[in-house]
């Protein structure tokens, strides 16, 4: 089982927003500590995307960047994670891979995936 490193932003509310891709290759005893989620809390972003990422824009929504089928897309909420605006393209792979897709703001405002 691999676990990848969480994408953690705190929203007005205090509650944390946390993004983890898990992705099972084995059945290995995995040896650490749990954690029990709220299942209240629980949105899915994007069924089968993986490599997530997020970042907070200056106008307090949230862009979550990720792969999906040979593609790097984005989604975007105004509402602190709760739902999520229809996809867009930002890049197709069809002979690779398009994981870690990274974000950023630039000064201007600008968002860059990358």
């Amino acid at each position: 089982m691999n676990i990848y490193p969480p994408s953690i932003l705190r929203l007005a509310t205090s509650r944390l927003l946390v993004l983890i891709a898990v992705f099972s290759c084995a059945l290995l005893p995995l040896h650490a500590a749990e954690i029990i989620w709220d299942k209240s809390s629980l949105t899915l972003v994007q069924e089968r995307g993986g490599y997530g990422r997020m970042i907070r824009l200056k106008s307090g929504n949230i862009l979550c960047s990720y792969e999906c089928a040979r593609e790097v897309r984005v989604r975007a909420s105004k509402d602190d994670g709760s739902t999520w605006e229809p996809g867009g393209l930002v890049a197709r792979y069809p002979h690779g891979t398009a994981a870690n897709p990274e974000i950023i703001q630039l000064r201007n405002d600008r968002d860059r995936c990358f």
